[in-house]
């Protein structure tokens, strides 16, 4: 949120973006359980989520899988071409959600927001672009607080539709 970043990303041809983050206790009775089976990654997941990667967001993260495992768990979807996969820390963060589709992703987040795998009720997305309308409705529907989360800055193209991304700070 540095102005002088803000000034140099414009300066450098990239659009600005607002997002939203999404906070408080997830309410899961609120929630439908997802549409599609969503399950615990493993290490040999990686490659299926460097494989969703490059489709979404046009790169692969490769070792930052490894880094987002230190502190967090993985979620996977896979049934035909309807991949994806999501991380949820111990403390109810949702690291990031990356999909092949929004119905993917939006059952990669149902399950982070509904499952008891973490010892807490409280969740937190952060992230929110106005690209990912299905995560605003889900975050909505669980019953947790919106608050302005500041800009992200793509160039040659908006934020991916099916993909929450991670902060820089984990």
């Amino acid at each position: 949120k540095d102005p002088r970043a803000l000034r140099r990303y414009v300066r450098a041809g990239f659009d600005l973006f607002p997002q939203i983050d999404a906070a408080g206790p997830a309410d899961a009775s609120r929630l439908d359980r997802p549409d599609r089976p969503i399950r615990a990654g493993v290490p040999a997941d990686r490659e299926l989520a460097d494989e969703v990667d490059r489709a979404v967001r046009g790169a692969a993260r490769g070792p930052d899988h490894e880094f987002l495992a230190l502190s967090a768990r993985m979620y996977v979807a896979d049934v035909g071409s309807a991949r994806g996969y999501a991380y949820l820390t111990a403390e109810g963060r949702v690291l990031s959600v990356t999909a092949t589709d929004d119905a993917t992703a939006a059952a990669l987040l149902t399950h982070c927001l509904r499952t008891d795998d973490v010892p807490t009720a409280e969740r937190t997305i952060e992230h929110i672009s106005g690209e990912q309308q299905w995560a605003v409705l889900i975050a909505v529907t669980a019953g947790l607080r919106l608050a302005s989360g500041g800009p992200v800055f793509w160039r040659g193209r908006t934020p991916p539709r099916a993909h929450l991304p991670n902060g820089a700070v984990l």
